[in-house]
């Protein structure tokens, strides 16, 4: 499982074009559907005390939104 973005809490503004965002859903939708333990892991690990729920949905939505905007990782090259 990657890690989970850990400034989320502070993010107050968010800007990503309609693709970014329609991605997003689709990859929160592809987890609850096909890794319901992951989705619940991940959307549980996300959520603080007091939180709504929307507020909770919009940390495990940015952490999507993050994670698909991160490079990918370079392949590890075996040692000479």
């Amino acid at each position: 499982m990657p890690a989970l973005h850990p400034s989320l809490s502070s993010v107050t503004q968010v800007s990503c074009t309609d693709r970014e965002l329609a991605a997003a859903f689709a990859e929160w939708h592809r987890r609850w559907v096909e890794e319901p333990k992951r989705f619940t892991s991940e959307a549980e690990a996300l959520a603080t005390p007091g939180q709504t729920y929307g507020e909770s949905c919009a940390a495990y939505l940015l952490n999507i939104l993050v994670e698909q905007a991160a490079p990918p990782a370079l392949p590890q090259l075996p040692a000479p």
